[in-house]
């Protein structure tokens, strides 16, 4: 982008070092709703992004958030028809169960094209009607993807080296993606590997919902490798779970996970088509 932030050019910006960078609170605060806040490379160190309802932050090549390991969340806050897109996001460090950029609660937020990497808790959630696309969540926390709610739809990421560590006990809530009360969800299209727990959790509550193209390899159980369930339904109903490529899961049996690849606890309706 040749751009400008605010009324920073791109030729002033260049000359900023990294920590001298624009607030992004201020800049956001005056955008209106339909607006777009296009941020130029650059290392944004120990900000937050406060989410406003129908705005998209844009960013170009290069462009990266840094929590520095002490900022809670790179984007603060949930708001209806938010965008973030096109950025590096790293070391930042919310808690058990929280996202990064979390839209739990909120309508229609966006995700696109965003590497989330180095940071603790969840990567990426969404609420009612929000998108994650086209997204990479890796070297991370306990827990890549989180969704509750009506009409999500998360598709074409990948989620890799998550829960390495064992922060969080599998059994609990770790792996690639945990989804609770969600109505609608479809997950499609994702790649999920080398996690320590399930690589694609439905958990209670779920219904309507579509797992369809995904490939999920390597989930471990504790440090048994490959011993994870790669595709888990627990106590959801009325999905459709297809075409999807299950592999190195479920390889050990164990006395909670029951060694499957593609496992169904107390679920009722749900269809496999020709996943395998």
């Amino acid at each position: 982008f040749n751009g400008a932030i605010g009324d920073i050019s791109i030729e002033e910006f260049k000359k900023f070092p990294p920590q001298e960078l624009p607030k992004l609170a201020t800049k956001i605060a005056g955008i209106a709703a339909g607006g777009t806040l296009y941020l130029n490379p650059g290392v944004y160190s120990k900000q937050a992004i406060p989410a406003k309802a129908g705005v998209t932050v844009l960013g170009a090549l290069g462009t990266i958030l840094d929590g520095g390991g002490t900022v809670r969340n790179a984007v603060t806050g949930s708001a209806a028809n938010f965008t973030i897109q096109n950025l590096e996001v790293k070391n930042y460090a919310p808690p058990t169960q929280i996202a990064v950029i979390d839209g739990d609660g909120a309508n229609g937020m966006r995700m696109i094209r965003l590497d989330v990497h180095n940071c603790t808790g969840v990567g990426l959630g969404v609420g009612n009607l929000g998108l994650i696309s086209y997204c990479k969540i890796h070297d991370g926390g306990h827990l890549g993807l989180k969704a509750t709610g009506g009409n999500n739809r998360i598709e074409y990421s990948k989620v890799y080296g998550i829960n390495l560590n064992e922060a969080v006990d599998p059994g609990f809530e770790a792996g690639g993606s945990k989804f609770w009360a969600t109505d609608g969800l479809q997950v499609v299209g994702n790649e999920i590997y080398n996690c320590r727990g399930p690589g694609i959790w439905f958990d209670t509550q779920n219904k309507n919902y579509l797992i369809d193209g995904n490939s999920v390899h390597e989930c471990d159980w504790h440090k048994t490798a490959n011993s994870s369930a790669g595709i888990f339904l627990e106590v959801s109903h009325g999905g459709i779970v297809r075409n999807n490529t299950v592999t190195k899961c479920g390889t050990e049996w164990h006395p909670w996970v029951w060694n499957a690849g593609i496992q169904i606890a107390a679920g009722e309706a749900a269809k496999d088509r020709a996943s395998k």
